[in-house]
């Protein structure tokens, strides 16, 4: 769950002064899918999220709404004039307003991950399977995506990339610095 408060800080007067609260489904269980449009290598793929298609996700995101206008209608918020908005506690509601108006949170990982199975895309040194003189070396390796933020956890990845693109080991990196 996230709280955020917006006001007119420094002069900025960019949104009236509010408080938000919001909840992310953080380890979703739902799979989109990415397929080639054509052969053509500059057009861009398909891709189809499909947010909240598995049922736990969309109960996870039903209480977060649910518990969200819980806390937002504390006296104290009241009190201060405030107003919600959005689709209150009616869970058809919730589902209807989610389904118009859900989005990323630009997070995506995980389309070529890395392991050790058939199914893995990469390996352990980074390599794409099959393709000689190929490496991926981003957040699309995650075998599933992480909880938080995606940016520390792709820098490290990006790291061990260099590392391995440059023949060093974590000891030769050490001793650089």
């Amino acid at each position: 769950m996230f709280c955020t408060i917006a006001n007119t800080h420094r002069g900025r007067n960019l949104v009236p002064p509010s408080v938000s609260f919001f909840g992310i489904v953080g380890r979703t269980l739902s799979q989109g899918e990415i397929t080639l449009a054509s052969a053509g290598p500059f057009d861009r793929p398909l891709i189809d999220p499909r947010y909240l298609s598995d049922p736990e996700d969309l109960e996870r995101h039903i209480e977060s709404v649910q518990w969200n206008h819980e806390v937002a209608s504390d006296p104290i918020f009241r009190d201060l004039g405030s107003e919600i908005v959005g689709p209150g506690q009616d869970r058809n509601a919730i589902i209807t307003n989610t389904r118009k108006l859900a989005s990323t949170t630009w997070h995506q990982t995980s389309t070529c991950r890395m392991g050790v199975d058939e199914r893995a895309v990469v390996g352990p040194d980074l390599r794409v399977h099959g393709i000689d003189g190929l490496r991926v070396i981003d957040a699309s390796i995650f075998p599933t995506i992480t909880s938080g933020n995606t940016n520390a956890p792709t820098m490290m990845v990006a790291e061990k990339g260099a590392d391995l693109a440059l023949g060093r080991t974590a000891s030769d990196r050490d001793h650089t610095a």
